[in-house]
């Protein structure tokens, strides 16, 4: 196939090869699958991600001290036996954004009469002491953005890429920790760049085992409140083909953080995502209050209880289960623990159950089918080919004429299936619409008035969420809940008037009624070869170009239907946006008041509800008009 593409790309350009070309391309497209691990800080991510490779320092990881900032995406270097990584930052007008929400923040507490709330101020500072020191604490926003304090990472400014290329994982590992970490035990100041960076992705030599078509990353529980780096880690958790929630097992059952970050994304990996596993890793199985004599059995017996004590809660999770209920083995418990694996002191290899999770990433990586899919791909391309050069296509009207009509009943069937689902969500959205409009008051006060929160103290989340366009994010450490987000309360309403139905229509872990219709959309090549023999070899490659043009249109189906799940959600902060930023400029006494009655005021008068109807509906049809495009490029 290289000999041949070489050939390709020497040939002058016709609608022929200009097509195979495209088919070059397609045939070479790799979608790997995406891991997202989650966890609080010491809950041993980084400690189980480097032995599950092999490597005992890739990640930094350290002192409780110490917590992991960005995302990090780790995948396997298929070129070369080097430890890569490459950073990529926020862009210089983000940075100035997000000291300047710090600087308009302060102005906030100096300049109202209420009673502000300062819980996050220590927050903001580590931002800039991070990355400036106590000097940062005193400076202008035209001082800390001077081009002069950005000389050690020149990248930064000019938008370029941070690679470091290493021999061994240890190098890389203190290469890149600066910027992947924020230790808070480090006395002498030396800069930190984790403020400044949107994602790192390491590339680990030797891991095409594991890595060649998985991505594990590494991901913050809640997001981020950098906008762009909320976006790139809103679509990992929206693309994770399974979750891994990792906690300390002496804590497993009862810290919260876990069973939050667990509540507070599901939306984003169940419905709106394309998640078919989730699993609850239990690290430091081997810390047990023991003799030795004894530690082996007590390690295993706890193991045992705890994995009850996690299935048990996990039934308790409503919301998470309505995402995945019915699902088959959908949820799992791991008991696991780096150090045993490593040196084997109280338990086998087996029992560390490391080797469990390896073997999950090589099924996932599932090199086997990509192996097959190329090699029928490279089958039709080169049927393609042949038959091009041994024969004409001016007699064979009445092939096409068979071809055309089963096109069409298929076709049909498929738009059927979608006009259905659009039937179904209208009639359901018709009736959250009603729920919303009624409910509207409970809705907004739920977010902006809650209980057992102070009038004064709440003053600030208020006016950040007015500016921030219905959201207000936590910062990384100290408020450890999950945002507040005034959109998705509104929406809350018609979300679970659809819920049901989304996840019959747009199942992750199964064939649902739509999907069911394009992987029996058939043109039966395979027939008419039989009655067709002198046009066999175009056939073959029909039958391959249906396989890819499926395999095609279930891709932007996954794709798509993330889209469509947070349509509500997208639509009602569209429509609320001009009360936002009328809400926001409101100072002064009385601000608070002034700016939950413009908020309430505006939902009573705007028809939100209803239009984020009819924008749903209009993705639904939407999706059916691009299905069917997909699908009616076998005419050409």
């Amino acid at each position: 196939m290289e000999s041949l593409r070489s050939k390709l790309e020497k040939m002058t350009s016709t609608k022929l090869t200009n097509f195979l070309r495209d088919k070059f391309e397609t045939l070479e497209k790799d979608k790997k699958k995406i891991v997202g691990v989650f966890g609080k800080t010491g809950a041993g991510k980084s400690s189980l991600i480097n032995t599950i490779l092999g490597e005992t320092k890739l990640l930094p990881s350290g002192n409780q001290g110490a917590c992991t900032s960005v995302m990090i995406q780790v995948e396997a270097n298929m070129i070369n036996d080097k430890y890569i990584a490459e950073i990529e930052f926020i862009t210089v007008q983000e940075w100035e954004d997000e000291l300047s929400s710090i600087f308009m923040a302060r102005s906030w507490e100096l300049g109202d009469d209420e009673d502000m709330d300062d819980s996050n101020d220590d927050e903001d500072d580590e931002i800039i002491t991070a990355f400036y020191g106590n000097v940062g604490r005193g400076k202008t926003l035209e001082e800390l953005m001077d081009k002069r304090c950005f000389s050690n990472i020149p990248e930064f400014r000019s938008a370029l890429k941070k690679c470091f290329l290493c021999d061994t994982a240890e190098e890389l590992s203190e290469n890149i920790r600066c910027f992947t970490r924020s230790d808070t035990q480090n006395d002498a100041f030396e800069p930190q760049y984790w403020p400044l960076v949107k994602c790192i992705t390491v590339k680990v030599p030797n891991s095409k085992d594991l890595l060649e078509h998985v991505v594990l990353v590494d991901l913050p529980g809640n997001g981020d409140c950098n906008k762009s780096r909320d976006e790139m880690w809103k679509k990992f958790v929206g693309d994770c083909s399974a979750v891994w929630i990792v906690s300390d097992i002496s804590r497993a059952t009862s810290e919260k953080e876990c069973w939050e970050i667990l509540d507070s994304t599901v939306s984003l990996f169940g419905n709106g995502g394309e998640c078919q596993s989730l699993s609850f890793i239990c690290t430091k199985t081997d810390v047990i209050e023991m003799n030795q004599k004894d530690a082996h059995t007590n390690i295993l017996t706890r193991n045992k209880t705890t994995k009850k004590k996690v299935r048990d809660k996990f039934q308790k999770q409503k919301e998470v289960k309505k995402h995945f209920s019915g699902v088959k083995d959908f949820f799992k418990v791991f008991t696991v623990s780096s150090k045993e694996y490593r040196k084997r002191k109280h338990l086998e290899k087996e029992e560390t159950e490391i080797p469990h999770l390896q073997e999950f990433l090589r099924n996932l990586n599932g090199h086997h089918t990509r192996t097959s899919d190329y090699i029928s791909g490279a089958y039709g391309i080169l049927s393609l080919i042949q038959g091009a050069k041994n024969s004409n296509m001016t007699d064979s009207k009445e092939l096409c004429q068979i071809l055309e009509k089963k096109l069409k009943d298929n076709l049909k069937s498929i738009g059927d299936s979608m006009d259905e689902s659009w039937e179904v969500f209208d009639r359901c959205l018709s009736q959250g619409v009603q729920q919303s409009e009624d409910s509207h008051e409970k809705l907004i006060n739920k977010v902006i008035s809650p209980r057992g929160k102070k009038h004064g103290g709440y003053h600030k989340v208020v006016k950040s969420l007015c500016k921030h366009d219905g959201i207000y994010k936590p910062k990384r450490k100290k408020n450890r809940g999950k945002e507040i987000n005034l959109n998705e309360s509104l929406a809350s309403c018609m979300r679970s008037s659809i819920d049901e139905e989304f996840k019959y229509f747009f199942p992750n872990d199964k064939w649902g009624p739509i999907r069911e219709q394009i992987e029996n959309f058939t043109l039966e090549a395979t027939s008419l070869i039989r009655d067709h023999p002198r046009w066999s070899l175009h056939l073959r490659f029909l039958k391959m170009e249906e396989r890819e043009l499926k395999a095609e249109l279930i891709c932007e189906l996954r794709k798509k239907k993330k889209e469509i799940y947070f349509t509500l959600t997208k639509s009602i902060m569209d429509s609320m946006h001009s009360c936002y930023r009328r809400a926001s400029l409101h100072t002064g006494k009385d601000s608070l008041k002034r700016m939950k009655d413009e908020i309430h005021q505006h939902v009573k008068n705007v028809n939100i509800f209803r239009k984020a109807k009819d924008d749903m509906l209009v993705r639904l049809t939407k999706l059916k008009m691009m299905s069917l495009r997909i699908i009616t490029r076998l005419r050409s």
